[in-house]
């Protein structure tokens, strides 16, 4: 007798690491505690009570439309935000797929990727917009490189659509698209004119404008970003530090090996090779003046960073005639340092909570306080809360109105005006007799014992400390 044929299940490089990824993306967002700007999205795509409404709020946020449009059919299969951890691990799996299937090509380069600080925590375990964008950006590479000229500009217009950095990106790549007609490139070459692509050109134009009319916000929102453009020593300083989160933390030293890797990179191949490669080193070198002057005129935080990160890994990926050492060196370098602080990330996010928001509402719920009326300030402190209570209305004393989320169309939003404990259990005690307050701070029991409350919980240790509270009770 002849044994039965075996099934053999031969699984690929890049699905083993992607699976290995998402193992490790879902397991970290799973204990992941969301915080505002996480829950602020859910929140806007959740409770905006009209279109017009919608794009109002969009318009003060300074965000285009289509991270919070991929939400709405989400949140409404379930009031909780965790919900937004699926569909951005989802997001994020993707993306680890692509750069590993087309791009990555080392193994070892493999095992770096799959543990970087941006690509397993800020982009993956941490639920924003940043992960659909890079998604876009890697399918407009892709069909770029087959030139597929017309899916690669609409992915640049979701990109550019995603988020103002995508933006940037966009207009870089417009540029260097362009500019192929004046260096001849060997890969892409134009003899004349009217072979570009100008369809497929103007319609990315069109989007980039468009997601420019989204951004510029209203005169009288609260806390708009504002120009700065003062270069004094300290803001350049600021822009150099910054650099370093190439290599996964701010610094001198960090960002002094950055510069570095920008010197070889568009030194050794953007004067001395204008072959294909023109293609990512014009990009890169636009866009890092364009990370530069943000950084001067806005100010910037590590997830913003991550753009440049992105540019520098398209650098390596975007052409596989890359075989210099030095040049795999220096990726794996980038990749071995994200890494490192990747996996110090991760297990700072599992040992100390990144907010206490999701700990005070389970308080709430556990101890059957949700039908009271929950009195804060300010504003940004209790968005959070709101999130985890299903989207439950906060008397906002700043604001002088119930809110889920953070709404910018009052100079008093966010931190603006300072509400003192007097006036804050003031406000509380007209509501009625079944409020309690939720604070970012502690106060003296004297003064909340004096318009009749006691504090209940407290909840401390959290990672961003704006997100630390204090529960009082009548």
């Amino acid at each position: 007798m002849t044994a039965p044929n075996c099934i053999k299940l031969k699984i690929s490089k890049p699905i083993f690491f992607t699976l290995i990824y998402a193992i490790l993306v879902t397991y970290l967002a799973y204990h992941h505690a969301m915080w505002r700007d996480e829950i602020q999205s859910w929140l806007i795509a959740k409770d905006t009570t009209s279109i017009s409404d919608f794009f109002s709020v969009l318009k003060r946020e300074n965000h285009p439309l289509i991270w919070y449009a991929l939400l709405a059919p989400f949140v409404r299969l379930a009031k909780s935000p965790e919900l937004l951890k699926i569909v951005n691990v989802l997001i994020s799996v993707v993306n680890v797929y692509l750069c590993i299937q087309f791009f990555i090509k080392k193994n070892i380069d493999r095992i770096l990727f799959i543990f970087g600080f941006y690509f397993l925590w800020q982009y993956g375990a941490v639920s924003r917009s940043y992960s659909l964008g890079i998604l876009a950006i890697l399918l407009f590479l892709i069909n770029f490189k087959s030139q597929n000229y017309t899916k690669a500009a609409a992915f640049l217009i979701i990109a550019s659509n995603v988020h103002i950095l995508f933006n940037i990106l966009a207009i870089a790549y417009i540029t260097t698209w362009f500019s192929l007609y004046f260096i001849k490139s060997e890969q892409y070459l134009f003899k004349r004119l009217d072979e570009l692509p100008l369809l497929s050109l103007g319609i990315v134009f069109l989007g980039v404008i468009l997601s420019l009319l989204q951004t510029i916000p209203p005169h009288d929102t609260a806390h708009a970003q504002t120009f700065i453009l003062s270069l004094d020593l300290n803001r350049i300083l600021l822009v150099i530090n910054k650099l370093g989160y190439i290599l996964g933390r701010e610094g001198l030293l960090y960002a002094a090996s950055t510069c570095i890797i920008i010197f070889i990179c568009i030194g050794l191949v953007g004067f001395l090779n204008f072959g294909s490669r023109f293609l990512i080193t014009s990009l890169f070198g636009f866009s890092l003046f364009w990370y530069g002057a943000k950084n001067v005129v806005y100010g910037s935080a590590p997830w913003h960073s991550g753009m440049l990160l992105v540019t520098v890994m398209l650098f390596f990926f975007i052409n596989d005639s890359i075989k210099n050492k030095i040049y795999t060196t220096l990726f794996t370098l980038i990749l071995f340092t994200q890494a490192y602080f990747g996996v110090r990330a991760a297990y700072l996010d599992l040992k100390v909570p990144y907010s206490n928001a999701s700990q005070m509402a389970n308080f709430i719920k556990v101890n059957k306080l949700t039908d009271c009326i929950i009195v804060a300030d300010p504003d940004f402190a209790a968005i959070p809360i709101s999130g985890y209570l299903g989207g439950k209305p906060i008397y906002i004393v700043s604001q002088g109105r119930y809110q889920t989320f953070m709404r910018l169309d009052k100079p008093t939003s966010s931190s603006s005006e300072i509400i003192t404990p007097k006036r804050l259990f003031t406000e509380a005690h007209k509501l009625g007799p079944k409020v309690i307050v939720c604070t970012n701070y502690p106060i003296e029991n004297k003064i909340s014992e004096l318009y009749g409350f006691r504090p209940i919980a407290l909840f401390d240790g959290a990672a961003n400390s704006d997100e630390n509270y204090v529960l009082y009770a009548q």
